[in-house]
């Protein structure tokens, strides 16, 4: 691809709608813990909680798996980004973490160190 097409206009999704839809994961988010007096966000799930709510997909265990290997993440790392991919999950209206969530969770967790090393 040439670099002026990079560089070119591109349209973003208006401010309107990403609030629409970061409302709806918020909203998301507190109905699946509305039971939960200690946990009201993705941010805060951890053990059990961890293990109920952010449950993966095959190919989402797969490419998980792939990247801790590859990557070397550890536990923290590893709950982090199922945390993450949970809310893109969220986001895109997904009541399941699919491999494309994990796949954008890590390349999140990841894009600091390929600009670093750039």
């Amino acid at each position: 691809m040439p670099a002026d097409d990079l560089f070119g206009a591109h349209s973003a999704e208006p401010s309107d709608v990403v609030h629409a839809r970061v409302s709806a994961a918020r909203e998301i988010q507190w109905e699946r813990m509305r039971d939960d007096a200690t946990c009201h966000s993705n941010s805060q799930l951890d053990g059990d909680r961890l293990d109920a709510y952010c449950a993966l997909e095959i190919g989402a265990q797969q490419l998980l798996r792939r990247a801790v290997d590859r990557f070397g993440f550890s536990a923290r790392a590893h709950a982090r980004i199922r945390r993450v991919a949970r809310t893109i999950a969220d986001l895109a209206d997904s009541q399941e973490i699919r491999a494309e969530h994990i796949a954008e969770a890590i390349q999140l967790r990841t894009s600091g160190d390929a600009v670093s090393d750039f």
